[in-house]
């Protein structure tokens, strides 16, 4: 895989490469949000509407319905919908127009589904009341950061080791799994210090 970027600093040469694990998907992790969808080409987040809950198996409901479904059946106190960019890849995000991507026909965009949290999510988190909604949609972010490829690793070498030759030259460090390019960078320079 060819590096993102190649860099000195500190007397090191910092490689940076896209982390395109599998592993990385944050939806594998302890969440305090519960993604459901409905699409039929892609497994999005958790599970598909009809596999999370027979009630609700129909295509598309409409938000106001599903919402004070899952606020009343499963305990949700905050239910956003998510919405999905599909077009030379996906981007996704939680509420409704997206601000950073433009489909202004409306071809390749729509909801997809929902994100909303559960009394065991809840207590699994420990996330206060007033700060669900603003968390939510930050695990709605890092997942777009993992959909759009956005995970990165670092290679930290010694500099003359990697000008002498780049393939033979043994790392003093790496680490993979960071969400954001700005994140990456700044911690392969700490890392290089």
């Amino acid at each position: 895989m060819y590096p993102v970027e190649v860099f000195d600093h500190n007397g090191k040469t910092i490689v940076i490469h896209q982390d395109c694990d599998e592993w990385n998907d944050p939806r594998d992790w302890d969440n305090l949000g519960v993604m459901i969808h409905w699409h039929p080409d892609y497994l999005l987040g958790d599970m598909r509407l009809k596999d999370f809950d027979a009630e609700l198996d129909y295509r598309r409901p409409r938000h106001e319905v599903v919402a004070r479904y899952l606020r009343m059946v499963h305990g949700a106190t905050v239910v956003l919908p998510l919405n999905l960019l599909d077009h030379s890849g996906l981007h996704m995000w939680a509420g409704g127009n997206s601000t950073h991507w433009s489909d202004p026909g409306g071809w390749d965009s729509g909801q997809v589904g929902w994100i909303f949290d559960t009394p065991e999510t809840r207590k699994l988190i420990g996330t206060p009341l007033d700060l669900i909604e603003e968390c939510l949609r930050d695990e709605v972010k890092t997942y777009d950061q993992y959909l759009t490829g956005d995970v990165y690793s670092y290679t930290i070498y010694d500099m003359h080791e990697y000008e002498q030759c780049s393939h033979c030259a043994d790392p003093i460090d790496s680490c993979g799994g960071f969400f954001g390019y700005d994140y990456v960078m700044e911690e392969a320079k700490a890392m290089a210090a």
